[in-house]
């Protein structure tokens, strides 16, 4: 007896383990079914939304950059998309070529050199920002190798719930298998870690990316990307906390390029710190 009642209780921690694990399995799917058709019931247009691929359409990247253009065109065929360049790309002709061929799909913007508001990326978007945008759109953000996986995200684009929201991203492989599994907490970090903070908070706390990052325009035009920070998406969330900007996390996934290598890697985490 007095061996049996450790045991007994060790038993019951077990049972309980394992009951709460699959409870917990159970329960997860079935609440995507439940907020899926309850937002099905309620979807509403969300208004006009446009896609903006941001790019230094190199020849490195135009293979990815095409195959980002295909996916969104055949997702979204009544959506305009935006591609936004430098100015001497080796890209612009290739994408000159599928602008006159998209039947005004594609809209091609190439930032002048002498164009000085901003440096790296945020340059290129500050340019379009000041150009192109307008208050009442919706602008979903896209890197040149990131592509949304399913459009649930239109349902869930809401003007008086936020102004500003943000996709999960989904690390799809590249050539290193290694860089691959490291990317893959990543889906993790955002799916809860930054679903939590956006969700309780509607804070970029742990900041932003830049892949399906979703602005309304007039948003864009009052906070604007003029920074030289390399990490302008995290720059942008900053200046959305400081506004007092509610930010929103959609289910909706991106998916995006793990890095080519390990070099590549510890590169692009460079950048980021």
């Amino acid at each position: 007896m007095d061996h049996a009642g450790p045991a007994g209780i060790a038993m019951l921690a077990l049972l309980l383990a394992v009951g709460a694990t699959a409870l917990s399995t159970l329960a997860a799917p079935l609440a995507a079914l439940l907020t899926r058709y309850a937002r099905e019931r309620r979807c509403t247009r969300p208004g006009r939304v446009e896609f903006v691929v941001v790019t230094k359409a190199s020849s490195s990247v135009l293979d990815v950059l095409d195959e980002t253009i295909s996916r969104v065109r055949g997702m979204f065929p009544r959506h305009r998309l935006w591609v936004v360049t430098d100015e001497g790309a080796e890209g612009i002709r290739y994408l000159r070529g599928l602008e006159e061929y998209s039947g005004g799909f594609i809209r091609l913007v190439v930032v002048p050199s002498s164009y000085n508001k901003g440096k790296y990326k945020a340059r290129a978007i500050n340019y379009f920002i000041e150009n192109h945008v307008e208050d009442d759109v919706w602008y979903v953000f896209l890197d040149d190798d990131s592509y949304p996986l399913d459009n649930e995200f239109l349902c869930e684009l809401d003007p008086s719930q936020a102004l500003v929201y943000q996709g999960i991203i989904a690390p799809r492989r590249g050539r290193s298998l290694i860089a691959w599994l490291a990317d893959a907490s990543r889906y993790y970090h955002d799916a809860f870690r930054n679903g939590l903070a956006l969700g309780l908070l509607g804070k970029p706390v742990y900041g932003l990316h830049g892949e399906l990052l979703i602005v309304r325009g007039s948003i864009l035009k009052a906070v604007g990307f003029e920074t030289d920070s390399l990490a302008e998406d995290t720059w942008f969330a900053g200046q959305l906390i400081k506004r007092g900007v509610k930010v929103r996390q959609v289910s909706s996934r991106v998916s995006i390029l793990s890095p080519n290598s390990i070099v590549d890697m510890w590169k692009q985490r460079a950048r980021w710190n």
